[in-house]
């Protein structure tokens, strides 16, 4: 049955999408400013670079003290460098009280829930393509592409300048992987909306899907998805993740997605407000 699988695969998904990550960063970056390694049962990641998601550890351990361990590890860790460190929280369950007080103690803060939601890649690619004349799909191939889904993510999730950066690093490492593609659509020739597909194990991981403002509600999320999906042939299961994205979430929900796991980014080392502005 698809539930109870995605169930327990839940967590692997998140770290194999880390793990190639980090597999292509390390071989297209000769200085080695990134790593990921596996300690203790928990992933550890480390970019070099400015960007609040992708520093720190995803942690399974539910034991308070353990916790709080190895958040004073991570933090010294880290200290001298003065990076922005997250923990993700990858359990089916909110945090308990105890286990939050303990992250609020060592100066933690929850970034919200992020909900996964999965359908059968069959279902999906069964659905049409619906386009008016002037929108066209494409895989982002060229630097004028790449540097205009950058943009539209800037545009749409209020990223900082300097943050947008150490963004256009990283998914400059893995953009021509054969695992991963960019996908813009078009209206007229212009670039307006974005999804990143990542496809690894029979699992198609759908992210980063975002429409500039003036060019919602026109189906151009929901046309990149299932183009997204029709381009992985051999998929049998589509996952994406969600947080605050309302629009995603109606998209996902009218292509039959269902709700199977969440986790919690808990952040700390950087103002919390003006991520969220």
């Amino acid at each position: 049955m698809l539930w109870p699988m995605l169930n327990t695969t839940a967590q692997s998904i998140l770290l194999n999408f880390k793990e190639f990550i980090f597999e292509c960063v390390q071989q297209t970056n000769p200085n080695k400013n990134y790593y990921a390694v596996k300690q203790d049962g928990d992933f550890h990641y480390l970019t070099e670079i400015l960007f609040p998601l992708m520093n720190g550890i995803i942690g399974f351990d539910s034991d308070p003290q353990v916790i709080n361990t190895k958040c004073e590890s991570l933090k010294n860790r880290f200290r001298e460098k003065n990076y922005p460190l997250t923990w993700f929280w990858p359990h089916d369950m909110d945090l308990p009280q105890a286990v939050e007080s303990i992250f609020t103690k060592q100066g933690f803060h929850s970034m919200g829930k992020y909900t996964s939601v999965a359908v059968e890649a069959e279902k999906a690619r069964k659905l049409p393509i619906k386009l008016n004349t002037e929108t066209t799909i494409r895989q982002v191939e060229s630097e004028d592409q790449f540097e205009a889904f950058m943009q539209i993510s800037k545009d749409v999730y209020g990223i900082s300048s300097d943050s947008l950066t150490a963004m256009m690093r990283l998914y400059s490492a893995y953009k021509s992987s054969d695992k991963i593609k960019l996908y813009l659509a078009e209206v007229a020739g212009m670039p307006v909306a974005t999804l990143l597909g990542f496809y690894n194990n029979n699992i198609l991981g759908l992210y980063n899907g975002a429409t500039l403002e003036a060019y919602r509600k026109q189906g151009l999320l929901t046309a990149l998805m299932i183009h997204a999906v029709k381009d992985a042939p051999t998929a049998s299961y589509v996952v994406a993740q969600l947080m605050a994205a309302q629009n995603a979430r109606g998209v996902c929900d009218k292509l039959g997605f269902k709700e199977y796991a969440h986790f919690i980014p808990l952040c700390y080392g950087f103002d919390l407000g003006a991520i969220s502005a």
